[in-house]
């Protein structure tokens, strides 16, 4: 499985959570990170010397992506900045 995952790449909300976190469908953010587990390998490779874009391949999928999300500016996750959560995604 490939999964193309990129800082800045939009993304919605396609589930209800009514947890601490209080996230709604169809909530809007970007990607602003995330976390490979401990014993992934990972590759860099430059790909455009002029703009530095830079591939990061991984082994593994990560175990959590970071979400900022688009008009929500209170503490959701003690741990984080205001407005960015931290999800663990359910790979299918």
């Amino acid at each position: 499985m490939i999964l193309e995952l990129a800082v800045g790449m939009p993304i919605m909300c396609t589930k209800n959570n009514s947890g601490p976190m209080e996230v709604a469908n169809k909530t809007l953010g970007h990607v602003i990170g995330y976390q490979l587990p401990e014993i992934a390998t990972t590759h860099h490779q430059v790909i455009d010397e002029t703009s530095r874009y830079i591939i990061l391949v991984s082994s593994m999928l990560p175990e959590i992506v970071f979400i900022k999300l688009l008009n929500h500016d209170q503490i959701l996750d003690l741990e984080l900045s205001p407005g960015i959560i931290g999800i663990h995604p359910i790979w299918e």
